[in-house]
């Protein structure tokens, strides 16, 4: 991709300058392939390793190996630049004099390129870790967004339907970028998220549970078999769901000097999660409120044998 015409030469003494027009591969598009892939690799590095502070992919053979990476699996165009060249005369023989700019000018801009932490956008950094978050694994998608305290439990019941949760939302997880405002080293980028529709989730889970509260079963189950229940119930709803929403939400990104990095926040955490990011267990919580809707119920027994709830107890308590 490299060619050169010495459009002009000025010798004096043991001096000269020369200009030339040089053709070089397209540092800008390759330079911006090579931020986009070294942000990807960022993500999934923290993502595979969150507690790892030596980045091994910061190195500068990293550096070089995606390099060549990239270089041989897309083909780059060319463009026409110009730089000049200073030459001094020492012992009959002529020497380049080598510098920064020079060197620069030689690879198309491409050191000057890579070290512009604006090289890409806010929003093309937006996309970058939006569409690198969707394409993680199970896993790693719970390192990167730190939900290991949301499995970091020891109720057997409660780390189920957490898991179920993450599951469901990692399977159903998806994005749309509206717009992106930016200010200084401050950028707000305005994001549409897919996820779980834990409303309809609740609505169904609640729906079959005061069902289910209305039969002889709940009473003859008593308050542990109820318990038991209503946290099978609502894993199997979650399990079986394939229903999905979306949240509007802003997310804030912070050029570093490197380059855009993504601010995780709680925003994220509701709109993936919704109502069910705190999760059930079987706690006295969810013991109590099945003990106290069979307590507060009056129950009549018709001629069928048949049990009804009198009660218009809301089943609010349910909504975990």
């Amino acid at each position: 991709n490299f060619n050169y015409k010495i459009l002009s030469l000025d010798v004096k003494e043991n001096t000269a300058v020369a200009d030339i027009r040089l053709q070089t591969i397209d540092a800008q598009t390759l330079a911006k392939d090579f931020a986009a892939a070294r942000l990807e690799q960022y993500i999934t590095t923290a993502a595979d390793s969150p507690d790892t502070k030596d980045n091994t992919n910061d190195s500068l053979e990293a550096h070089y190996l995606l390099l060549y990476k990239i270089l041989k699996e897309k083909e780059y165009g060319t463009v026409e630049t110009s730089c000049t060249m200073h030459l001094v005369k020492k012992n009959e023989m002529w020497y380049i004099q080598s510098d920064p700019t020079l060197e620069n000018q030689l690879v198309g801009g491409f050191i000057s390129y890579l070290s512009d932490s604006r090289l890409l956008s806010a929003e093309e950094a937006a996309e970058i870790y939006f569409s690198t978050i969707k394409n993680l694994e199970e896993q790693q998608f719970v390192n990167y967004l730190g939900l290991d305290s949301v499995l970091d439990t020891s109720d057997d019941t409660k780390k189920a339907l957490a898991e179920a949760l993450i599951s469901k939302v990692h399977t159903l997880f998806n994005y749309q970028i509206n717009g992106t405002s930016e200010a200084n080293l401050y950028a707000e980028v305005d994001i549409t998220l897919t996820t779980l529709d834990t409303q309809q989730v609740l609505d169904q889970y609640e729906s079959k549970l005061n069902a289910y509260l209305a039969t002889s079963d709940a009473v003859i189950d008593g308050v542990e078999g109820r318990t038991r229940y209503s946290q099978e119930l609502l894993l199997q709803e979650i399990q079986n769901t394939s229903a999905s929403a979306t949240t509007d939400v802003s997310v804030i990104l912070v050029n570093d000097g490197v380059s855009w990095k993504l601010k995780l926040n709680d925003s994220i955490g509701n709109a993936l999660f919704g109502n069910l990011i705190t999760l059930p267990s079987s706690s006295e919580s969810s013991s109590d409120s099945a003990e106290d809707y069979a307590e507060d119920a009056e129950y009549e027994y018709d001629s069928e044998d048949t049990i009804t709830a009198d009660s218009e107890e809301s089943e609010d308590d349910y909504c975990y």
